[in-house]
């Protein structure tokens, strides 16, 4: 190369490594929400649909009315499965575990392919933090707090609505 040249091309070799480099940089974590509170957990014994309300009943007797105008429905689960009623910044909302053929008895899902979180003592999974079990053991590494699981992973939770374990 020509050293006449050479100083022309430093300022832009410069410029052009500064924006790789600033390329290569990951956006920070969004912010967690704030945790829920929950209002009602229980198994679902029945459910009664009438747009835009429906009606729960759980095995312990307890009924509770929601409208899906106001209230946001995490996911749809089936009968004898565990039921959630609760709150965020959000607003309200309702969920229905489910359950997949070839999973442990008790392992409730939080719907199909739910884009989680980890958040410590907690897993972010449709937007709400979830907390993990007092037994709760991971089937693998954990991502870094702040970071996505991948999405292989099935999250089971307890009939407590806490995230129990991990499987794949």
């Amino acid at each position: 190369m020509d050293p006449a040249i050479a100083p022309h091309r430093l300022p832009v070799a410069i410029v052009l490594a500064v924006s790789l480099l600033g390329g290569c940089t990951s956006d920070p974590a969004p912010s967690p929400p704030g945790a829920p509170t929950i209002q009602a957990i229980g198994i679902l014994v029945e459910e009664h649909i009438a747009d835009p309300n429906r009606t729960y009943i759980l095995a312990d007797g307890r009924t509770f009315e929601v409208s899906i105008e106001t209230t946001r429905v995490l996911f749809e689960g089936g009968l004898g499965q565990p039921f959630v009623l609760g709150t965020d910044a959000s607003g309200p909302f309702v969920g229905v575990f489910s359950h997949q053929d070839g999973l442990p008895e008790d392992c409730h899902l939080a719907g199909t392919g739910p884009d989680a979180i980890e958040r410590g003592a907690f897993i972010e999974i449709k937007g709400v933090l979830w907390r993990k079990a007092p037994s709760f053991v991971p089937s693998t590494d954990l991502p870094a707090v702040g970071t996505r699981y991948d999405g292989s992973n099935r999250f089971c939770f307890n009939d407590q609505s806490e995230v129990a374990y991990i499987v794949r």
